[in-house]
């Protein structure tokens, strides 16, 4: 059963001008086709969608998109926002509520689907920057961005943030209009043998369908390959789990389980190991990973709910130790503090040695008489 959820949003200040008369009209019904191809590539049966527009959309253009709401039959949540005219702080705690309600949708779902519907560079900003905020999206989690922007701007977005250059991000770009109606897709790859780009992905047309470009996925694994790149982690020395020691020319060598587990993992995706310097806390590194300074905190780290709300863990693992228990002794009485703290062979020992002592001594004794007696009688 389909279920559309419609959550309207008022919020701050001239950040999210309207949609220009110059720009393209309704962007979902335009490029709607190919928006339906992409979800219908990727969607699976359990996969819900959250669409995500800047108010230029109608719900009613949304629900005439058969070709989207029904690529997505676990249900499809609708977040329509609006700025206009209020106090920035007003704005940043409206934008919090809606994508920690956004956030609950893709939490409550097995499988999900992210669409944002424009064409202002501004919204997109505020788009991504919040996103990070709000933690909407994980590596899982899909992002189908849907606009119309000259390619040096496109370009220039993908490159310049996180949620749109390293995550699971393509950006659906109309480059016509009807009757010549074109679509691409373009991804950023952050590493790959020329370095950093920005690639064209797929293409869509109305008497074609949705071309991929050959070798090219439409979500691609973007870690599955460094190709030597350096990655920033952040660690400190915590034996046995990550440990510094000095090497040859004073250099700074690692040890430990921690450093041993990401050098493999290293070793198998081809990038280099660079521990940044400063953190002197677990707070320290963690802030560093927060911060997209560093990458990875190789540490050994407890799963607990107020870290989830942080930042996001790739293995959980736990160290099963062998250990010696026993219980706790009860207080023995007073009188008794001079024998309980021996074994009863200790003082089978004890009594042994005092009841031998008496009969050595005689024999001692016996013997210095004896010799006594036969030197007297020599003389």
């Amino acid at each position: 059963m389909l279920l559309v959820m419609v959550v309207v949003t008022t919020a701050a200040a001239s950040i999210l001008p309207q949609l220009s008369s110059s720009g393209v009209g309704d962007l979902l019904s335009v490029a709607g086709g190919a928006v339906g191809a992409v979800l219908e590539a990727v969607s699976q049966p359990t996969c819900s969608l959250i669409l995500l527009t800047d108010g230029t959309t109608s719900p009613s253009t949304i629900l005439k998109e058969e070709s989207v709401v029904q690529g997505t039959p676990w249900g499809v949540g609708v977040f329509e926002v609006t700025l206009e005219g209020q106090e920035r702080n007003v704005t940043q705690a409206l934008l919090s509520h809606l994508f920690h309600q956004a956030r609950q949708v893709r939490m409550g779902s097995r499988c999900v689907l992210v669409v944002v519907v424009s064409h202002d560079p501004v919204f997109l900003d505020t788009f991504a920057e919040w996103s990070l905020k709000g933690r909407l999206l994980v590596w899982a989690t899909k992002l189908l961005v849907v606009t119309s922007l000259p390619l040096p701007q496109l370009h220039s977005l993908l490159s310049s943030h996180w949620t749109f250059s390293m995550m699971n991000t393509i950006f659906l770009n109309l480059e016509d209009t009807p009757p010549n109606l074109r679509v691409r897709m373009y991804t950023h790859l952050p590493y790959s043998p020329e370095g950093a780009q920005v690639v064209r992905v797929a293409s869509w047309l109305p008497e074609r369908g949705l071309v991929p470009k050959p070798d090219s996925s439409l979500f691609s694994c973007k870690f599955s390959k460094f190709y030597g790149a350096q990655v920033n982690v952040t660690a400190i020395p915590f034996a046995p789990f990550w440990d510094e020691v000095k090497g040859p020319d004073n250099t700074t060598q690692y040890s430990g389980t921690d450093y041993m587990l990401l050098a493999t993992i290293a070793d198998a995706l081809n990038f280099t190991i660079y521990n940044v310097p400063g953190p002197t806390t677990w707070e320290e590194v963690t802030d560093l990973v927060e911060e997209r300074v560093s990458f990875i905190a190789p540490v050994y780290h407890i799963l607990l709910p107020e870290r989830l709300e942080r930042y996001d863990h790739l293995w959980v693992y736990e160290y099963g130790s062998l250990d010696f228990s026993m219980a706790q002794p009860g207080i023995k009485p007073q009188w008794q503090s001079l024998y309980y703290p021996f074994i009863d062979l200790v003082w089978a020992a004890v009594l042994l040695a005092l009841l031998l002592t008496p009969v050595v001594l005689l024999l001692v004794i016996g013997c210095f008489r004896f010799i006594s007696n036969v030197y007297y009688f020599n003389i």
